[in-house]
């Protein structure tokens, strides 16, 4: 998937389908929340999702990304929370 579709509101569950993509490009859209299945994405490696509309505190699912080596949340509607543990360490992120 690429940036700037002007995708609207949530991802559909079926993302979470895709267990060997390891990049996700969703930056620039207008994406409000995100599935618990994108937990399932077990080789995921970056996840770009930037420039949307995320608000509140991000799903714990996101803790199950174990491959995980960049997270991009920057410039959402408000401030962001993601608190998880990753591998024995955790991993805090936020942006605003």
């Amino acid at each position: 998937m690429a940036a700037n579709n002007q995708l609207y509101r949530a991802l559909p569950s079926e993302l979470g389908l895709l267990s060997k993509l390891t990049s996700l490009d969703l930056a620039g859209n207008q994406i409000s929340t995100i599935p618990v299945e994108i937990g399932r994405m077990r080789s995921l490696e970056f996840l770009y999702m930037s420039d949307n509309r995320l608000v509140g505190a991000l799903i714990s699912e996101m803790g199950q990304l174990r491959e995980i080596k960049q997270l991009f949340l920057d410039h959402n509607v408000s401030q962001l929370h993601f608190h998880a543990c990753h591998h024995g360490m955790e991993l805090t992120a936020r942006t605003w």
